[in-house]
């Protein structure tokens, strides 16, 4: 009769689980817009993408995916859009990862009412449709069908990894050079250690510098010296240029006669004159061919600098050689990418809520006490990873044979000896909430499990089930649990464990449960606390 019970409620237990996962996949995959309008763009990587996903705009639900298709080697996006929901032209669209597990969701901003005959807007299709339509006097909006056409590709983890990849293989290349660099310092270090470094070395210099203070001596003694001399030669330039103006004014009078007599001259005296301009000549070529001397000295001086400028040489290559430079600015831009692409990875990290619960449960057939630390991981409000420590009394589960043999009968008597004793156990599930119920799939205590979580009085009532420990007894182990808050962040508990076995129990508990801001307030309080402790 026991077993007839065990294996109705086992198939009535199934029967629910397949009705409640129909009802939670028709819910899932019936997820869409109904009636609104078309718009649709074209994105690189798809990837993490399904239709009838949700279209977010500032995080709420406008819209969903209709379908994913191929189109000139990109990947197209059809959207449907709410009717209330306009958007304008310059809009954009963005593909944005929702978790750890290369789970996407779709972004959207509406643009702004911006006229089209903004240079930035005229070449956008939908601006020119404005155009053809005789409504470039308004504002410029997608119509239905349109196509979104500012698309902010979105960088994978991959693409970081690469990068960061290529930026290794840079920084190695700056760090050979930097060490070849490094040498060479070191080198004309060690030459000037050997020349300045010695005793001997350090009294010239000392004997330089004390030479150099001599001289700036002597020169501002002699300064100081002959200043009134400099004062009195200035006046007597003064006095004698003011007194000598009429003189200079004649001396310029016989300059210019002397010049007219000088012209007269030449002219009477052409052929002594023809003479002097043969010898001018002949000195002319030899300036010029001193001239020519000097452009070839320029040539080799300008071929020297030219190959100088070039690289050519040791100090060509001291001079211009700009590899370590350029491989420095490499580094610097490829490192200011990976930085922003990190940032933008870690910010969506940043947003996770954390949310702590410690739960205790006595069982009263086993009269032991069971102690579970969970930390719930929630990106979003219908998801969140959950990872659980639990301290089993009947965690540790193992198997004794004793054999004894006999000369009467039965000659061979075969016992076996099932001793559980406390161990820690783990859990690490993945929690999806649709409507009023949660499933959760993954690791429960430290074997394969499903759960559900039933919420009722705006989440104050929760009935949870978990089937877990398949294969370990004669049914799966089945337990059932209801929460009840009856404070903000405390909890009641109780329910039956191991329910279709016959090691079934039942058990009654406390919660207590702490979120973001809960943690805050007690880290902020904890440095007074342990002054205080410590006084």
């Amino acid at each position: 009769m026991r077993v007839l019970r065990s294996a109705v409620t086992v198939g009535i237990l199934t029967v629910g689980a397949a009705v409640g996962l129909y009802f939670a996949i028709s819910f899932v995959t019936q997820y869409r817009v109904e009636g609104g309008y078309g718009a649709w763009a074209l994105i690189d990587d798809a990837r993490g993408l399904v239709s009838r996903s949700r279209v977010l705009m500032a995080g709420i639900s406008v819209g969903s995916i209709e379908s994913l298709s191929l189109q000139g080697g990109k990947a197209r996006v059809n959207l449907r859009i709410r009717t209330d929901v306009t958007l304008f032209c310059d809009a954009t669209l963005a593909k944005e990862a929702t978790s750890l597990l290369g789970e996407y969701n779709v972004s959207l901003t509406r643009g702004t009412d911006e006229r089209c005959e903004k240079p930035e807007n005229a070449g956008l299709e939908c601006c020119r449709l404005c155009r053809s339509q005789s409504r470039a006097g308004g504002a410029c909006f997608i119509p239905d069908g349109g196509r979104i056409e500012n698309v902010i590709q979105s960088t994978s983890i991959d693409q970081v990894v690469q990068r960061a990849g290529s930026m290794a293989v840079e920084l190695q290349r700056i760090s050979e050079g930097v060490a070849d660099v490094v040498d060479d310092v070191r080198l004309v270090s060690h030459r000037a250690a050997a020349i300045f470094g010695t005793e001997e070395g350090q009294q010239q210099i000392q004997q330089v510098l004390d030479n150099i203070e001599h001289v700036t001596d002597s020169v501002k003694t002699l300064v100081d010296s002959n200043a009134q001399v400099v004062t009195t030669a200035i006046s007597n330039v003064e006095r004698i240029t003011a007194r000598a103006g009429p003189d200079v004014d004649a001396i310029l009078d016989d300059i210019h006669g002397i010049t007219s007599e000088i012209r007269d001259i030449v002219s009477g005296n052409r052929e002594t004159v023809g003479e002097g301009a043969a010898s001018l000549r002949r000195s002319m070529d030899t300036l010029e061919s001193a001239l020519q001397r000097l452009d070839r000295t320029l040539a080799t001086v300008e071929e020297t600098t030219e190959g100088v400028a070039a690289g050519q040489g040791t100090l060509g290559r001291l001079i211009t050689d700009d590899t370590v430079i350029d491989e420095v600015e490499g580094f610097v831009t490829e490192a200011h990418e990976v930085v922003t692409d990190a940032g933008d990875f870690i910010g969506s990290l940043t947003r996770l809520q954390t949310i702590v619960e410690l739960r205790s449960e006595y069982n009263f057939f086993a009269n032991t006490l069971k102690t579970y630390i969970a930390l719930r991981l929630q990106p979003k409000e219908d998801k969140y990873y959950l990872i659980e420590v639990i301290d089993d009394p009947r965690g540790s589960v193992s198997t004794v044979e004793r054999t004894t043999t006999s000369t009467d009968d039965p000659f061979y008597v075969r016992e076996l000896e099932t001793v559980r004793g406390e161990a820690l156990r783990f859990s690490l599930m993945f929690a999806r909430r649709i409507s009023f119920a949660t499933f959760r799939f993954g690791i429960k205590e430290s074997t394969g499990g499903v759960g559900v979580d039933l919420h009722f009085l705006d989440d104050a009532l929760q009935i949870s089930m978990d089937a877990f420990a398949i294969g370990t007894d004669v049914y799966p182990r089945l337990k059932f649990l209801a929460a009840l808050e009856f404070v903000r962040g405390l909890y009641i508990v109780g329910g039956a464990d191991d329910v279709l076995n016959v090691d079934r129990d039942f058990f009654i508990g406390a919660q207590i449960r702490f979120t973001d801001e809960d943690l805050k307030a007690m880290l902020a309080f904890a440095p007074s606390s342990l002054l205080t402790t410590g006084r």
